[in-house]
């Protein structure tokens, strides 16, 4: 799947292009590496920029709705069919200190719940329904491609209107350590703080979700 090469400082950087209805391919998402201040056309003016490869785990696969990918470093959420929500997370924490960025590129947004977001290592990984997982309680900060963000069980708005259906987005997300905040960057707009006093004596993971086949 295409995604920004961030290895380069973003040199090679793919183009978003827009998605056949007719023809809608499986939801395949990528990880990009996690650094400190990212050398992309949103964080250009940050000199320091130190790479730090992570890829998704595959020990959360408890439930076997995901295949990953290169390395595992992509997700194909629900190959066949979905009937139930899954959680992937990132194979390591976040620093405890610094700025924290990194990128996912979806394909399409459409179904029930496409999530973007952190979380602990006691994140709920899998629901047989279909559900806002991430942010379902106290261990998940998430946002929605419908526009919300959730977090303890309750939703806010954030977007001011949802990812537009059956098109790519690249989103950026970055999590500030020392102040406790996670913004995010959607196709290279900035949409400002979305979640502030995150606590400090729990690991977090990067995380995401998908109801969608």
């Amino acid at each position: 799947m295409k995604h920004r090469n961030v290895n380069n400082g973003g040199s090679n950087r793919s183009t978003i292009q827009s998605v056949s209805t007719s023809i809608l391919p499986p939801l395949c998402w990528s990880s990009i590496s996690l650094i400190c201040h990212l050398k992309s056309e949103h964080y250009l003016k940050f000199k320091n920029c130190l790479h730090s490869h992570w890829k998704w785990s595959q020990t959360n696969k408890i439930h076997s709705t995901t295949i990953l990918l290169d390395n595992n470093k992509q997700i194909l959420f629900h190959p066949r069919t979905s009937s139930s929500t899954q959680v992937i997370l990132a194979d390591r924490p976040l620093p405890l200190n610094g700025k924290h960025y990194w990128e996912i590129y979806v394909p399409a947004v459409y179904g029930t719940s496409i999530m973007f977001g952190i979380a602990t290592n006691e994140q709920q990984m899998f629901s047989s329904t279909f559900t806002n997982l991430i942010g379902i309680d106290q261990h998940g900060w998430g946002l929605s491609h419908h526009g919300l963000l959730w977090h303890n069980g309750i939703s806010y708005s954030y977007l001011s209107k949802p990812m537009e259906s059956l098109q790519p987005v690249l989103i950026g997300l970055e999590f500030d350590a020392d102040a406790r905040t996670l913004s995010y960057i959607i196709n290279n707009q900035s949409m400002g703080i979305a979640f502030r006093c995150i606590p400090t004596n729990v690991l977090i993971y990067p995380a995401v979700s998908s109801t969608s086949a």
